[in-house]
């Protein structure tokens, strides 16, 4: 191994199991085994070899036995006698050996998902997993990095599943016993952006989303197989960034009063309020429009809650000044039912 002679490596191991192996049957026939039970040359490796250089030992007889994609039964057994001469830890040789074995399987994963699902292909990869006795977690986390690499190439630059493409993904979980739940992660990860864009299309320019666009993006989460937490949070984030265009348009009314007012141009009893009433009212509409104020029942008291606000997006001042001027125009306002409508929506614009 030292002098990068893998092949003279393997063949002294070799030479080594087979002559442990005859000297343990040896001694075993004289009446003469440890009493602790313990292998007769168990651990001597320890001290004379490198970690490194024990792992690969190890690894090398490792891929002698995987070249026919499958471990016999007398290979199993001879693996375990040179791990427990080198002295290795059952935790060490089991990552070796899936790191060996691991791309054997995946190999085989990928041929079988190439073609047609059907029930023969399911048993060839069944049967490469009993050859190749991987732990059944391995198996799972290969399986879902094949169907992830499936997944990222349909969705590249962005791109929205399609219901054919859905339906495949569907089938390709069901070939490879993936439930949903578990992948959630690489969905949200592969299809957060395009869920995104879409959002966006149907909240508008204006903000508001027409009715029957809500059964339309649910549709789309359910496509896109985003877990229902993933898509509100997403859709939560998207009316946020909507809000502050909203709180943007009324601090910069806000401002434009302000220098008016600084001008004497003050426009009777509207005041600078009148001035961003319109505009923080839009707020108000579009937080109910796309449902991020919606009403919750709590010890049988009915509130409206607000799955996000500004707070954070702008200076905490500037917010208050909006506020204010907002309580002078409902409170002093010459129109009436304007005023109705500011104080009807003053609960909500505090949240």
């Amino acid at each position: 191994l030292r002098v990068q002679d893998s092949a003279g490596a393997v063949s002294s191991l070799r030479s080594l199991l087979d002559y442990a192996d005859r000297t343990t049957a040896l001694v075993e026939a004289a009446g003469a085994a440890s009493e602790s039970g313990a292998p007769l040359y168990a651990g001597i490796g320890d001290g004379v070899l490198r970690d490194a250089e024990v792992l690969a030992l190890y690894r090398l007889v490792l891929l002698q036995a995987l070249q026919s994609k499958a471990v016999s039964a007398a290979d199993a057994a001879a693996l375990e006698s040179l791990r427990l001469i080198l002295g290795m830890s059952e935790v060490a040789a089991a990552r070796v050996y899936e790191a060996a074995a691991g791309p054997i399987y995946r190999s085989a994963v990928e041929e079988a998902v190439a073609g047609e699902l059907s029930a023969a292909a399911k048993q060839a990869v069944a049967a490469a997993l009993a050859d190749l006795a991987l732990p059944a977690s391995s198996a799972a986390s290969i399986g879902l990095e094949v169907y992830s690499a499936r997944l990222s190439g349909m969705v590249e630059n962005g791109a929205i599943l399609s219901e054919e493409q859905s339906e495949q993904l569907k089938g390709l979980r069901a070939f490879l016993g993936i439930e949903d739940e578990a992948v959630y992660a690489v969905h949200e990860q592969a299809c957060a952006k395009a869920y995104r864009t879409s959002v966006k299309q149907v909240m508008g320019n204006a903000g508001a989303i027409p009715d029957e666009y809500w059964s339309g993006l649910d549709t789309l989460r359910e496509r896109m197989v985003l877990s229902p937490d993933t898509a509100q949070a997403l859709f939560v984030e998207e009316a946020q960034a909507k809000m502050c265009e909203f709180g943007t348009r009324a601090l910069e009314a806000l401002q434009e009063a302000q220098k008016e007012a600084q001008k004497g141009d003050s426009k009777g009893d509207k005041g600078i309020g009148g001035a961003v009433s319109s505009e923080v009212l839009n707020l108000v509409d579009f937080a109910l429009a796309a449902r991020v104020l919606t009403p919750q029942s709590a010890d049988g008291v009915e509130a409206e809650v607000a799955a996000t606000s500004l707070k954070g997006k702008f200076e905490q001042r500037a917010l208050n000044e909006l506020y204010r001027q907002y309580l002078i125009e409902a409170f002093g306002g010459s129109d009436e039912a304007q005023n109705q409508r500011l104080l009807t929506s003053l609960g909500r614009l505090a949240l």
